[in-house]
């Protein structure tokens, strides 16, 4: 069923999330990026009852976690806790025990020093609320309330729909005839709307200081 178009302020979103942290010191250099899985909704619809909007999954890391005499390489941080994450790595910073996000980050998002920093691995709207630029939308409340005194928020885009898409399914797809790479460039381009910026070297990796200034949401949903 198609979603009715409605204003900005007629959503009312609602995060609901879990997560696993560890608020005692750590071995485990893993524990020191914490992983966020939540499901997005929209409680102001009309039968009172909240509608799923979308899906999301969040890593903050922060090497300073357990205090300054507790440090934790970022390497070791990323490495130890997932595949995906330890593809990070490289992206952000040169060395093993670099401490120092790399000039090509700093030159497009600068840090000011800070250390703690997101990722946000997946961000995906339910079809029926796509066309209205409401990804925006969640991703600006996700950078709020997440990582607003975050020094980086790093995303790699990748077409959820175009990679986890079952050959035999008989719907249109949502990137037609694109290729890979150009549903990824198309998606980069969504993104950057919000000034995320790509990486260089490091396509798709982008990032985005969240104190970057954003223009009104209310100009994203109606453009």
């Amino acid at each position: 069923m198609k979603e009715t178009q409605r204003e900005f302020n007629e959503y009312g979103i609602v995060f609901k999330y879990s997560s696993e942290y560890r608020s005692v010191l750590s071995d485990h250099p893993g524990d020191y990026a914490t992983q966020i899985d939540g499901t997005i909704y929209d409680a102001l619809q009309e039968e009172g009852n909240p509608v799923k909007i979308g899906d999301f999954i969040l890593f903050t890391i922060n090497p300073f976690e357990f205090g300054d005499l507790n440090v934790a390489p970022y390497f070791d941080i990323l490495d130890a806790h997932s595949e995906i994450l330890s593809g990070y790595f490289p992206v952000l910073f040169d060395g093993v025990h670099n401490f120092e996000f790399t000039d090509r980050v700093e030159n497009i998002a600068f840090t000011g020093g800070a250390r703690r920093f997101a990722i946000i691995e997946v961000l995906h709207i339910q079809p029926e609320y796509r066309g209205r630029n409401l990804g925006l939308l969640m991703m600006s409340r996700l950078i709020q309330h997440f990582a607003s005194d975050a020094a980086l928020v790093v995303i790699k885009p990748h077409p959820l729909q175009y990679s986890l898409r079952d050959e035999d399914d008989p719907r249109p797809s949502p990137y037609g005839n694109m290729s890979r790479e150009d549903a990824t460039q198309k998606l980069a381009d969504y993104w950057s709307k919000m000034n995320f910026r790509p990486v260089p070297e490091h396509w798709p990796f982008m990032v985005l200081s969240p104190n970057t200034k954003q223009q009104p949401l209310e100009d994203w949903l109606h453009e």
